[in-house]
């Protein structure tokens, strides 16, 4: 796994794409921490930990918002208007920007894991547990 830096295209804007129009990936904004704006943030992929280059503002990705319009985030405690809470879907379109094709799929199975807080994998493990129990 690694770390990487949040450099992508909104999912906002590529959603709004029309058929047959592209983008330039190489234009990607570097999306920063919401008021400090020369600050630049990492994704720890094996954690699914969001930082900022200085490590003052860290929390796993579930635990942060964001602003599309800004290219900015922010730990959800500290959210405002203009900012919602970073979704899988979203997690997924910043992802499949910035690992290559032959890793997202360890990377997806990992990055579920920190939405859900239990893989699909174990709770079906689980189940059968339960059931074999009564």
């Amino acid at each position: 796994m690694a770390t990487l830096k949040l450099k992508f295209i909104s999912p906002k804007v590529l959603n709004e794409l029309k058929y047959g129009q592209s983008l330039d990936l190489s234009d990607s904004p570097l999306w920063q921490y919401s008021g400090m704006p020369e600050s630049s943030l990492l994704v720890d992929t094996e954690t699914w930990v969001i930082a900022t280059e200085d490590n003052t503002k860290a929390a796993i990705i579930s635990e942060w918002s964001v602003s599309e319009d800004s290219h900015e985030f922010i730990l959800s405690s500290e959210a405002s208007t203009g900012f919602k809470s970073v979704d899988y879907v979203f997690a997924l379109a910043m992802l499949g920007q910035l690992v290559d094709q032959h890793s997202l799929k360890s990377y997806l199975d990992s990055l579920q894991d920190a939405f859900d807080g239990i893989s699909p994998q174990k709770e079906n493990e689980d189940k059968d547990i339960d059931a074999n129990e009564v």
